[in-house]
């Protein structure tokens, strides 16, 4: 089209060139008797094809950019495909060697284990020392402890100071609503940061899969943030795990959750819903009651089998009851119910 344009632009620019005069008697014909040159019609022809000829190049300006477009956009999807593929890989990998050092550092044969995940601003090392005491029966076989540690980040709510945290929290307390003029509603956490959270936490998992420890036979506790993180690293696993304790915790990033335990769930279900005990304080001024009960019940409704406890006098933290609480549900969970154990709630 563009060059059939602008041929056609071609033979209408000749035809603007004007003819020779004509001699009459041996004399050039007067000025009077001369037509209009060039014609007007003529002039609007060229016009026309000249603006044609401008679309026509447009056209195939757009045609060709649109090509550029789509070939870069296969060139990204081949990356990332490629990027997956060696993050499987590479996961895998770093699981084998992980296992291996554990397999070294330890002789006896591990049953079960139990990862610890601490609160915002805090390591393993004072929960060590508060939970102890936490001992399961003989018939649960040996248990392992895994303390992993938050990583350094810039903290919201500490204006930017770096701090241990397994996501950013962008504002205290976990409520509904902040109180203002006018209320509105709390800033939820980042989903992309609790995904990248809840990776770390399953690879460990798979660590331990590695070593020959099956997934039941693995727990996930924590406290505050680190209960938060428990509740996606469970729902989102998609093997069943013996089930995740919350400690004074709440529900982060709720539909996202919602969405990708959905995605976790096998096509034929689970054989057993997955369990969780979760541990609350009356008192608590950090993470609302009542948001923590509600979101409990959120919890059933997403398929999870919940044992909710709220205690009369508790704030933020634990003490002796909820440690003995844990204790007990740790090990209906990896050594089956005993004598005077309680029954979880559905």
């Amino acid at each position: 089209r563009l060059h059939r344009a602008g041929e056609q632009a071609d033979e209408a620019s000749r035809a603007l060139i004007p003819p020779e005069p004509e001699e009459r008697d041996g004399l050039p014909e007067s000025d009077e008797e001369e037509e209009e040159w060039p014609p007007k019609e003529m002039v609007e022809l060229a016009e026309r094809l000249q603006a044609e000829a401008v679309q026509a190049a447009a056209s195939a300006k757009r045609t060709a950019a649109a090509a550029e477009r789509g070939a870069a956009s296969a060139e990204v999807m081949r990356e990332a495909s490629e990027a997956a593929e060696a993050e499987v890989r590479r996961r895998g990998d770093a699981a084998v060697r992980v296992a291996k050092f554990w397999a070294g550092a330890r002789r006896e044969q591990m049953q079960c284990a139990i990862i610890w995940l601490h609160g915002q601003g805090e390591s393993e090392a004072s929960w060590q020392t508060k939970l102890k005491g936490v001992t399961l029966p003989e018939r649960a076989g040996s248990c392992r402890w895994i303390w992993p540690r938050a990583q350094l980040q810039p903290c919201s709510t500490r204006g930017g100071v770096l701090t241990p945290q397994w996501f950013d929290t962008p504002e205290f307390p976990i409520c509904r609503v902040i109180r203002g003029v006018p209320d509105r509603p709390r800033i939820d956490e980042d989903p992309k940061e609790l995904t990248r959270a809840t990776t770390r936490i399953h690879a460990a998992i798979e660590a331990l899969e590695a070593e020959g420890l099956p997934s039941d036979r693995i727990a996930l506790a924590g406290f505050g943030q680190g209960a938060a993180l428990v509740l996606h690293a469970v729902l989102r696993f998609q093997r069943p795990l013996a089930g995740g304790a919350m400690l004074s915790g709440w529900m982060p990033c709720k539909e996202a959750l919602r969405k990708a335990a959905e995605n976790s769930t096998p096509p034929e279900g689970w054989e057993s819903p997955p369990e969780f005990l979760w541990c609350h304080g009356a008192r608590d001024g950090v993470v609302e009651p009542g948001l923590a009960a509600e979101s409990s019940r959120v919890l059933k409704e997403m398929g999870a089998r919940v044992q909710f406890r709220l205690f009369p006098e508790l704030s933020f933290g634990v003490d002796e009851e909820v440690i003995r609480t844990l204790e007990t549900w740790l090990v209906d969970r990896l050594a089956g119910p005993g004598p005077g154990a309680p029954a979880g709630e559905g």
